[in-house]
């Protein structure tokens, strides 16, 4: 019996089935996303397209600008996390980390944007680097942190950003957790 449990606790940690989001899931197209990886072979990751109303442009700008701290931008987390830009501008996918408030834990992401009519679809991944299993949401959250708008509570730099989500893989998905 534990056997069985473990097995379905990794087969979601890794991916194995999916989220159904009703409508979400028609709404937005698929976008390419590149996962950055990670040398655990069991850990907790979230893969997610994100249609946005706004330009490619706006969209890269306002969540570069959040990760570089813009007007005092920080991680809206309880115990708040530091986030650092891997990869230089204008090169895709756009690549970061971010490292949890108590320095012990890091994740890499990657978003990749894709112009669709007058807004932009952006698929992104998020991975832990360590054994991880159930993340509390933590891998969504170092993502819907970045683009979040007004509309959902969160600070902005330059833009409130207006989109829908699906989810690729990516079982943990509670938003309640992203500011705790």
């Amino acid at each position: 019996m534990k056997f069985v449990i473990l097995f379905a606790v990794v087969a979601a940690a890794l991916g194995q089935g999916t989220v159904d989001r009703g409508f979400e899931r028609n709404v937005v197209a698929e976008a390419t996303f590149v996962c950055p990886g990670s040398p655990s072979r069991i850990r907790a990751r979230c893969s997610l397209n994100v249609k946005f109303a706004q330009s490619c442009a706006v969209v890269e700008k306002e969540i570069t600008d959040r990760i570089q701290g813009v007007n005092g931008w920080r991680c809206p987390k309880s115990n708040p996390g530091t986030y650092r830009l891997t990869s230089s501008n204008g090169t895709y996918p756009l690549a970061a980390l971010r490292t949890t408030g108590d320095g012990r834990y890091t994740d890499l992401f990657t978003f990749t944007f894709q112009s669709e009519g007058q807004g932009c679809l952006v698929g992104g991944c998020s991975e832990s680097q360590v054994f991880s299993v159930i993340d509390y949401s933590t891998n969504y959250c170092n993502m819907f942190n970045l683009y979040c708008g007004r509309e959902e509570s969160c600070k902005v730099v330059g833009t409130s950003l207006t989109f829908v989500e699906s989810y690729a893989s990516c079982r943990q998905n509670n938003r309640r957790q992203c500011t705790r």
